[in-house]
């Protein structure tokens, strides 16, 4: 089975948990295919301003300081064998797996270089950006989605915050099969997190990116056996949520929750 893993190209959260799959898949990851969080359609000035939006400036400023350290930091693993922080795409490098950016996943080019490696089964993961059809249709296995969050409950992005926005007991993550819709298609697996009193948008991102992962790796080794017992995700039940805004952050924030 061939593989190409679509994901956000995210210092943070993605790389710990990632290693394991590409641990598990080696001999099937056949691309890498590297997203930028910033939307084609977005200029720099529009990114900032959702980026500011969603987290303020403290929590921003300091977001921004930890992917500059750790990007920073990844460019002496190879010469440091103590420092474990690498990027996807030095994680990649490291396994001969080919590794591209792309700025629009639904592009001709993006297309063809997938089409040309014959590819069975595409992965997306953290990717803010939606699959068009020809891209959806492209693998003869399909595509599915690594969500951060519990389906049908929560669709959409940024689950996190928005499970502490709304003084949820819990979260999870989900792995469907993609259609045209907005994590939409039949789950895969999911489960459940609990929410403690403890926790904020980044403890939850990393235990939900953890959570993912595994759930990444069982359902892969069930589409390889053709055993997946789909869940349906009704469309009529949960919630859509989209980026936070400036007056989301302050009702999120006034409920006494926090980023970090």
């Amino acid at each position: 089975m061939k593989i190409a893993c679509i994901c956000l190209d995210d210092p943070i959260y993605l790389p710990k948990y990632l290693d394991r799959f590409f641990d598990a898949q080696a001999d099937s990851v056949e691309l890498v295919v590297l997203v930028s969080p910033k939307l084609p359609s977005e200029s720099i000035r529009a990114y900032m301003k959702r980026l500011l939006g969603m987290y303020g400036v403290g929590p921003f400023v300091i977001q921004a300081v930890r992917v500059i350290f750790l990007r920073g930091l990844s460019v002496f693993a190879k010469f440091l064998p103590a420092t474990k922080s690498k990027t996807i795409f030095q994680m990649t490098k490291q396994r001969d797996i080919p590794c591209v950016r792309v700025s629009n996943i639904n592009s001709d080019k993006t297309l063809a270089l997938l089409n040309n490696l014959e590819i069975d089964l595409i992965i997306s993961i953290a990717v803010p950006q939606i699959f068009k059809k020809p891209l959806l249709d492209l693998p003869n296995l399909g595509c599915i989605n690594v969500h951060g969050g519990y389906l049908p409950d929560y669709r959409g992005v940024f689950s996190s915050f928005w499970v502490l926005c709304n003084n949820e007991s819990t979260t999870g993550a989900s792995v469907h099969y993609m259609t045209e819709g907005i994590d939409d298609g039949e789950i895969i697996a999911r489960h459940r997190l609990p929410i403690t009193s403890e926790d904020s948008v980044d403890s939850l991102c990393f235990r939900t990116a953890e959570l993912g992962i595994n759930l990444l790796c069982d359902s892969v080794n069930l589409i390889r056996k053709d055993e997946v017992l789909p869940i349906p995700n009704e469309t009529g039940k949960g919630r859509y949520n989209s980026f936070p805004k400036s007056q989301d952050r302050k009702v999120f924030l006034s409920r006494g929750k926090s980023y970090f």
